[in-house]
């Protein structure tokens, strides 16, 4: 473990190994597509931050090691969000945690 290695380690990654950025403008249907080739189906909870340690293990605990009623195969998603002065919007004045379970091709997991 040597700290001083990370930067030239990210540096060889970031130039070799991940693709050039392309950049272009079009409708948000045409750009922002994700990776998913076929149907999925998505929960989504927006909470406060006060609230994100305690909402990740109730639903890591409600997951379970995939074998009861609730699987999701795939990883858990967290997005951090600050705060906002939008009256409509889910971050409207406070820090969010954003929790997300992605349910890829399977319908009875959800219901």
């Amino acid at each position: 473990y040597l700290p001083s290695l990370w930067p030239v380690l990210m540096r060889m990654v970031l130039v070799n190994l991940l693709p050039p950025a392309v950049r272009f403008v079009d409708q948000s249907h045409l750009t922002f597509t994700g990776g998913y080739p076929d149907t999925y189906y998505e929960m989504e909870y927006h909470v406060p931050l006060q609230a994100c340690r305690s909402v990740i293990t109730k639903a890591l605990d409600t997951l379970g090691d995939g074998s009861g009623p609730f699987r999701n195969n795939l990883p858990l998603g967290l997005r951090f969000v600050a705060e906002d002065d939008i009256w409509l919007s889910q971050q409207y004045g406070r820090p969010s945690c954003i929790v997300s379970l992605v349910n890829y091709n399977n319908l009875d997991t959800f219901t």
